[in-house]
């Protein structure tokens, strides 16, 4: 019966409350340090991985779901990789924080890359803006297949027939 019956003598003040509350929340920061240490290293590490090339872009595809929703607010590095609702992923290629109205997409094309997943063995994929291609690689166009001769991220009037210092025809 004594739980149920508070004698107000026993009441904490609001000052109490808060300062209890702020030991509490320290407590809980404490615990979770280690934890949010090791998903920075993890993120660092995979981070370096894609600027370097080890992962793939048909791996990075396949594990979307593993990146994080694009959204305001967020600090992206270089290499830094977020997805939008639509299921499309984007490399980050500038450091910078996002901004509501900096989603990834052609407005954005310096500061995102889209990644996209290769196609089989020997297929070669329809040409898109806002994607990194190097040098060597291959699309189609029009009917047409253009190698790449350029490094650089496509925009939209930067299709293979209308630049030929960046696309040459086969």
């Amino acid at each position: 019966m004594s739980e149920i019956y508070q004698d107000n003598q026993h009441r904490l003040t609001p000052e109490e409350e808060l300062a209890l509350e702020a030991e509490r929340e320290a407590a809980w920061q404490e615990r979770l340090a280690p934890f949010r240490a090791m998903r920075q290293r993890v993120a660092m590490s995979v981070r370096a991985n894609i600027v370097a090339g080890n992962i793939t872009p048909a791996q990075i595809v396949d594990e979307k779901g593993a990146f994080p929703l694009f959204k305001p607010g967020m600090k992206l590095e270089v290499g830094d990789i977020v997805r939008k609702e639509n299921g499309e992923v984007w490399k980050t290629i500038q450091a910078h924080t996002t901004q509501a109205d900096w989603s990834p997409g052609p407005a954005t094309a310096a500061l995102f890359s889209r990644v996209e997943k290769a196609g089989a063995p020997g297929e070669i994929l329809p040409w898109a803006a806002n994607v990194a291609y190097k040098i060597g690689d291959a699309r189609t166009q029009g009917g047409f297949t253009y190698d790449c001769l350029q490094a650089h991220t496509s925009q939209v009037g930067w299709e293979p027939a209308n630049v030929p210092a960046l696309w040459k025809k086969r």
